[in-house]
Order: structure tokens, then sequence, then C-alpha cells
């Protein structure tokens, strides 16, 4: 089942995880764990966490012609 939050919390972000993920993706399986495994609860705890909130893009900032 963690592996399961793993690639949900890679999806959402559009990359794997990087060290400093480590609190937002064990806080996300958390949540997962807590609802039962529900997954709709996985989704909304990897939204609110620090790593989606701050998530770069690509082109960000830049100006579209």
């Amino acid at each position: 089942r963690r592996c399961i939050a793993t690639h949900w919390f890679r999806a959402a972000l559009g990359r794997v995880e990087q060290p400093q993920d480590d609190t937002s993706l064990a806080g996300a399986y958390e949540a997962f764990s807590r609802a039962g495994f529900d997954l709709r609860e996985l989704i909304v705890a990897i939204v609110k966490s620090d790593a989606f909130r701050h998530v770069g893009f690509v082109g960000a900032g830049t100006e579209q012609p």
C-alpha cells in the first residue's frame, strides 16, 4: 500500500520524489492508512502537502508568445 501512495504522489507532482519530499510523502501515507486506505483521502493528503503546493512547473514565469 505504501507503493500505491508513492505512485500517486509521483503522478501528482509529475516527478519522482526527492529527499525533501520525505515528510510530505510520509504524511500522505499516514492519512491514507488512517482512512482505511481510502484512495480519495490519499489524493486529498497529497494535494494538501507542501511538496504539491510548492511544485514548480517547466516554463513557469515565462511569457507565452
